[in-house]
């Protein structure tokens, strides 16, 4: 029973996380009560779930909602809430350091987000957020490697390659920047947008001929795409 509950939270996280909290609350209540009536589950482990999943997105819908209105401590507080209600759920990490970071507090919001790492160690979301904030914290080494392990968690990620690439460019590391790409068109080689990427770190390095040639590869795959066309006729 415990590993059909298991799964059950698990995918029960994955839809509140995409599909709004408030519809996944309620979904939580009935197909809790389900599940475990259905298994035969004590009605006190019942009852102690019920109170764990509402606590946590109670809170967690709360935090968002003082963000929205300026308030970052207490949208801290409550982020900090929905993790100690549900400290098994990855995203709720997430939400806990952004909001700290957006109060202020970096040292704590990494504190916070590694603690997801521990939980969810394949978190592309987590591991970017986190080298973002180390940066942002001048630890230029910890940054570099948790963007490193957010691209060996999700190496075909454009947007994860995207942040890491600008990582690069702003400590004056162009070769490495360029070096991320052509190690990603290697994973995903028709990607137009990873082409145009290329193409953009090579004109910035006057280098003319490999720009030519990825604005080129990028039309082939994607024609009638305008700022290829006028970016080769331009380097041509």
């Amino acid at each position: 029973m415990s590993r059909l509950i298991a799964q059950f939270q698990k995918n029960l996280d994955s839809r509140m996380h995409r599909s709004g909290l408030a519809a996944g609350a309620c979904l939580c209540l009935s197909l809790t009560l389900l599940l475990t009536s259905a298994c035969g589950g004590p009605q006190q482990h019942v009852d102690t779930q019920i109170e764990d999943y509402t606590q946590s997105y109670e809170s967690y819908t709360r935090s968002v909602l003082a963000d929205s209105l300026g308030q970052s401590e207490t949208a801290a507080d409550y982020a900090e809430r929905a993790v100690q209600a549900r400290p098994d759920v990855g995203f709720l990490y997430l939400n806990w350091g952004q909001m700290l970071r957006k109060a202020g507090h970096l040292a704590q919001a990494i504190e916070a987000l590694n603690r997801g790492l521990a939980v969810e160690p394949t978190s592309v979301a987590l591991n970017a957020e986190v080298a973002e904030s180390y940066e942002s914290n001048g630890d230029i080494p910890a940054a570099e490697q948790a963007y490193r392990n957010a691209l060996q968690t999700a190496p075909d990620n454009l947007e994860v390659v995207e942040e890491a690439v600008w990582f690069y460019q702003r400590q004056d590391r162009p070769a490495d920047a360029r070096l991320l790409v052509a190690q990603y068109l290697q994973t995903v080689p028709d990607d137009a947008e990873g082409w145009r990427l290329q193409g953009s770190l090579a004109s910035h390095q006057d280098d003319l001929q490999p720009a030519l040639d990825s604005y080129t590869r990028a039309q082939e795959l994607q024609p009638g795409h305008e700022s290829d066309y006028v970016a080769a006729i331009t380097l041509a």
